[in-house]
């Protein structure tokens, strides 16, 4: 290793030391990568009639589709041909119809994933048989 390196990598050890060892969760800080409950069904069963209102749809889309794809074959397993736009819908709509504002005030991710794990359940392997 080069000298002048040698001090960079100590701080930079030092520094994760000193960050790492009182280390506390934080809030998730990146509201454009988050969506709460309550704004995905807003968003997601508003009827659009200007332009942001087909953005914020098309933003509502993406955002569940992100989670479906992350969890697909894990925590959730489609059983049957199902189009991504009408899942998503179908998904909303009991949101809307399963929860109290209050609930819907967090983070939805929680939320679809719940749903999609009890609409689709992934099937358990079979022991024994391969």
């Amino acid at each position: 290793m080069h000298r002048a390196a040698c001090p960079f990598v100590l701080l930079c050890v030092w520094l994760g030391v000193v960050v790492t060892a009182d280390a506390q969760p934080i809030p998730y800080v990146y509201p454009f990568n988050s969506m709460s409950g309550q704004e995905v069904v807003e968003r997601r069963l508003k009827e659009p009639k200007s332009q942001l209102d087909y953005i914020n749809r098309e933003k509502v889309e993406a955002y569940l589709n992100g989670i479906k794809d992350g969890a697909h074959g894990s925590a959730w397993c489609l059983s049957r041909p199902m189009l991504p736009h009408e899942l998503n819908l179908a998904v909303v709509q009991r949101l809307k119809a399963t929860h109290k504002p209050a609930e819907l005030k967090g983070n939805a991710a929680p939320l679809v994933l719940a749903e999609l794990t009890r609409r689709f359940p992934c099937a358990k392997p079979r022991k024994g048989k391969r």
